[in-house]
């Protein structure tokens, strides 16, 4: 689990990151259960639901929201973690 929500996404950055390094369009043997099996539950310590649930998570904008919310003279400490 996160601390917060800021943290909660840069995880979500980093599952999705690695399902686009491994997950291979067309073929069985490397689909969303093999990556979860393999590379995310032994680092992330997540179910297979909670993945699938991550993999439709639109990073960017949940980000973007994060960083509005921020006060603006502490924002500059978030801005270089990306």
């Amino acid at each position: 689990m996160a601390y917060n929500r800021l943290n909660y996404l840069k995880k979500v950055v980093k599952i999705q990151q690695l399902t686009n390094e491994h997950y291979e369009i067309g073929r069985q043997d490397r689909c969303y259960k093999w990556v979860w099996k393999y590379y995310i539950q032994p680092t992330f310590y997540i179910g297979y639901g909670a993945y699938i649930k991550v993999l439709g998570i639109n990073v960017k904008l949940e980000l973007n929201k994060e960083y509005n919310k921020i006060d603006p003279a502490a924002a500059w400490l978030f801005k270089n973690e990306e």
